[in-house]
């Protein structure tokens, strides 16, 4: 299991290990870091990332980063509960695939730091993900067509989420009508 967690790349990129302003990007709120599920095979991960990003009012381009809580645990004898709790998301079928690491100590905090460090040096592409706004506006039209998002749920948060989505889907109707086929 993957658990992806969305971070500042600015604040990461080119940082030494225990950077503070790396550090403080992993904001906590009683102890607890959100996080969600992804799967091993990684089918998900586009319902993890629009489901992230619809805990936010904001459009913008997002950076993840995929964590292996056993890799973690395993280079650090990293020993921290995963509580379950719903996520306060736009996307409510993904609601349950939210969880929090419970990060207690300073010492926790650091470790996942390090972590997430060693995956940023490494420059892995397959654990280190930039999604677009455009892209997650794709992702959000796609679910109002299938309906597994419902858009009149999406109303004052969501507001410029929904108002820009419905400006995709009415484009790709234009470009049906005139004989093109959307991408």
């Amino acid at each position: 299991m993957y658990y992806l967690r969305k971070i500042d790349i600015k604040r990461w990129n080119g940082r030494p290990d225990g950077d503070s302003d790396s550090v403080s990007d992993l904001v906590t709120s009683n102890h607890e870091l959100s996080v969600w599920e992804v799967d091993e095979d990684l089918s998900n991960l586009s319902d993890m990332a629009l489901a992230t990003a619809l805990t936010k009012d904001k459009l913008e381009e997002l950076c993840f980063v995929l964590l292996r809580r056993e890799e973690i645990e395993a280079q650090y004898g990293w020993n921290v509960p995963l509580e379950a709790q719903d996520g306060v998301t736009g996307f409510d079928s993904q609601k349950q695939r939210h969880k929090n690491f419970m990060l207690h100590t300073i010492s926790d905090m650091g470790q996942l730091a390090s972590y997430i460090h060693a995956i940023i040096k490494s420059e892995d592409v397959n654990r280190i993900k930039v999604i677009s706004e455009q892209d997650l506006l794709k992702m959000l039209a796609k679910k109002f067509r299938s309906g597994e998002i419902d858009e009149n749920k999406l109303k004052d948060k969501f507001g410029k989420w929904r108002k820009e989505a419905n400006k995709i889907i009415a484009s790709e109707k234009a470009q049906t009508s005139a004989g093109h086929t959307p991408v």
